[in-house]
């Protein structure tokens, strides 16, 4: 019977993304897709507690659209429940600590001996399971909370993607300080994917960033000038009131 079933725990209920049903359904129908052991892929190993996938494949597998399913994986990237490592052919979709999650009353209670007491009662050892991964969850949400970096991907011309470095990310803040660069970062994210014959190259990526910051830098430019030119008139002409 392993593999035709998985555990919740109902620390779940405690969890800081069940209150946003997209999130929370992604990922346990991620739980439910992850290998129970470990298994081969076109001469690849696909360990436990992963599985090949793509965004289109788990938009039609969830009923979201592909935008809902990426905002969730960013979600739940940003709180380290999930890792995502993409290629030109597949992306591997990880669910960090699913050995903890899943683990049976004999790994989760590592420290007891292999001959458990007669007296040890089922309900005895999910209460003990319960306790074990409960800690794990919450140290692992703790822990990965603050040091997770939020970050940010779009689909490239040859269906491979193009991750910004975070130390990239800095530069363009500093050097685009009227842009909401995250925002715009996002709305990259989502023209791409539906933009397929304009999609960028590996080697444009870079620029194609650059050339629509500076595009989003001289609007806001020229919204700032105007919103001051109004100012100024509006203040002329109570002035010229007054008098």
């Amino acid at each position: 019977m392993e593999g035709n079933y998985i555990k919740i725990n109902r620390s779940l209920l405690k969890w800081e993304w069940y209150g946003d049903i997209n999130t929370a359904r992604l990922f346990i129908h991620m739980l439910l897709k992850a290998n129970w052991k470990n298994e081969n892929y076109k001469g690849t190993t696909v360990p436990r507690g992963s599985f090949i996938s793509s965004l289109p494949q788990l938009s039609q597998e969830t009923k979201l659209s592909v935008r809902t399913v990426r905002t969730c994986l960013e979600h739940l990237k940003s709180t380290g429940e999930v890792t995502v490592k993409s290629n030109n052919k597949y992306s591997v979709f990880t669910v960090n600590n699913y050995c903890a999650y899943q683990s049976s009353d004999r790994q989760a209670g590592s420290r007891a001996t292999g001959n458990r007491q007669a007296t040890d009662t089922p309900i005895n050892k999910r209460s003990k399971e319960g306790e074990e991964v409960n800690n794990i969850i919450n140290n692992n949400i703790q822990s990965t909370t603050c040091s997770c970096q939020e970050q940010f991907k779009f689909v490239l011309k040859d269906g491979s993607y193009y991750e910004v470095p975070a130390e990239d990310l800095a530069k363009y803040k500093k050097t685009f300080p009227l842009v909401d660069v995250k925002s715009e970062l996002r709305i990259m994210e989502c023209w791409c994917e539906v933009n397929k014959p304009k999609r960028k190259t590996r080697r444009g990526a870079g620029r194609f960033i650059v050339n629509w910051l500076t595009r989003k830098q001289e609007e806001q430019s020229q919204r700032g000038a105007a919103r001051r030119q109004a100012s100024k008139s509006a203040l002329e002409a109570w002035a010229n009131e007054e008098e």
